[in-house]
């Protein structure tokens, strides 16, 4: 069993979103376990229809005057039960730094939710072979003053900055020395096991490839998940 988190970031428009439903409740996820991370104004779109349901973000406030934020309680008072944090976009576009993940993931503990964590390098990273001190750093940061039975309610997901979007992976074995990595890191500090996820240009031509590695609990998958038809292949594939 994998995880197939679906992160539809900022796509699908209200007209779409109840064909989406019936389409996807008609998808075979072979044993697979489905996250789907849509839009929040979807959010109970898809919980009233039965699917397990993350967000895409969380506040890193626990309430309060905070216009256009969402918190962990109130997205906990919907059913959610996993959230992003730490994404690439949301460093890139929004300025968020580790810091403000810790909040974020400290306060989705609180609430009950399971946060995954997104952590990966940058090209310049990567060129410079610092892709290990880089996710270390990240993980030091994010997971900051967070105890080992809460570590156990978090998912990690690896992806390379430089990956997501743009139609390129890392090899096989890149990909299986970063996860393997950072469970070892993670068993290292805090003692126990977790799951690693991979994401960052996963399609049809490379799924099969992936799915290989070693030690590999998933998939955080972006473009494909709005194309059912591509996921369904992927899914067979797997």
């Amino acid at each position: 069993m994998k995880y197939l988190i679906l992160n539809h970031k900022m796509n699908l428009e209200y007209k779409n979103i109840k064909k989406y439903i019936v389409d996807l409740t008609n998808i075979d996820i072979n044993g697979n376990k489905l996250v789907v991370c849509p839009s929040d104004i979807y959010l109970t779109n898809f919980i009233d229809n039965g699917f397990i349901v993350g967000s895409q973000n969380s506040s890193s406030n626990k309430d309060g005057a905070y216009t256009g934020e969402v918190s962990a309680l109130q997205l906990k008072s919907l059913g959610v039960k996993y959230s992003l944090v730490g994404h690439s976009e949301r460093k890139k576009n929004f300025n968020e730094n580790d810091q403000d993940i810790n909040k974020k993931i400290r306060l989705l503990l609180l609430n009950k939710i399971k946060p995954i964590l997104c952590v990966g390098e940058t090209m310049i990273e990567k060129s410079t072979n610092t892709t290990k001190e880089v996710i270390s750093q990240q993980l030091k940061e994010s997971l900051s003053k967070i105890n080992s039975k809460d570590i156990s309610n978090i998912i990690i997901a690896y992806e390379p900055v430089w990956a997501v979007g743009s139609g390129k992976t890392p090899s096989s074995n890149e990909i299986e020395e970063i996860i393997l990595y950072i469970k070892d890191l993670i068993y290292k500090n805090f003692k126990v096991k977790i799951r690693v996820l991979y994401g960052g240009s996963v399609n049809n031509s490379n799924i099969e490839r992936i799915n290989r590695i070693k030690g590999l609990d998933g998939y955080l998958l972006g473009s494909i998940s709005l194309d059912l038809n591509k996921l369904q292949e992927l899914i067979t594939k797997m």
